[in-house]
């Protein structure tokens, strides 16, 4: 492996995370230390616009190394705004869990049945004590208008934005959640997909 290669590795972060059982199961995971999150219809792309030679790679479960194009103009950056401050209150076409906050979501054809989910991201209150404002995640899945899954994400992550697309190259569409992680390292900022594993 080339120095300019290692380096470029050295950036990007690979891992998986913890997720309890429920509707969803991951496919993929990563991210890039001072990097964003890129979406378009069939390509997810992480990583690092602003280092030399654009350092990033294609998310699925085999990650291939690219360098970032030029113009990103065409992608959703998913990782723009970010709740930072865990103060962010959004209003989804269902009522909150309570003592929640809907801090993201998404609706989309997750099962290929014609009908849209609706995935809600909600977060708990924010620990007493913490040293930085991470909340704890839930995913909500309503199928038809109902309820019908929640999974608790293990993740130490600010959320950013949720999005229904296909990334992985085959006819499903996935679920992909773009976050922020900052410590004493710096800023990273990665995306997880998910797959509908059942919406019963």
């Amino acid at each position: 492996m080339s120095a300019a290669a290692s380096v470029m590795l050295g950036s990007l972060l690979l891992f998986v995370p913890l997720v309890a059982a429920g509707p969803f199961g991951v496919t993929a995971h990563g991210g890039a230390q001072d990097g964003h999150v890129f979406l378009m219809e069939g390509m997810l792309l992480v990583g690092s616009p602003d280092q030399e030679g654009r350092p990033g790679y294609v998310l699925t479960d085999e990650r291939r190394t690219v360098s970032l194009p030029d113009d990103l103009s065409p992608y959703r950056q998913l990782t723009a705004s970010c709740d930072r401050d865990a103060t962010r209150q959004l209003s989804p076409p269902v009522s909150s869990t309570s003592g929640r906050r809907a801090v993201a979501w998404v609706e989309g054809d997750l099962d290929e049945d014609s009908r849209a989910e609706l995935v809600v991201l909600e977060a708990d209150p924010v620990p007493v004590g913490s040293l930085l404002p991470y909340a704890p995640l839930h995913l909500i899945l309503y199928s038809g208008g109902q309820r019908v899954g929640e999974q608790p994400l293990d993740m130490t992550v600010f959320p950013c934005e949720l999005a229904v697309a296909e990334v992985d190259g085959d006819p499903h569409s996935e679920l992909v959640f773009g976050w922020l992680s900052a410590g004493g390292s710096g800023v990273t900022r990665g995306a997880t997909v998910f797959e509908l594993l059942s919406s019963d």
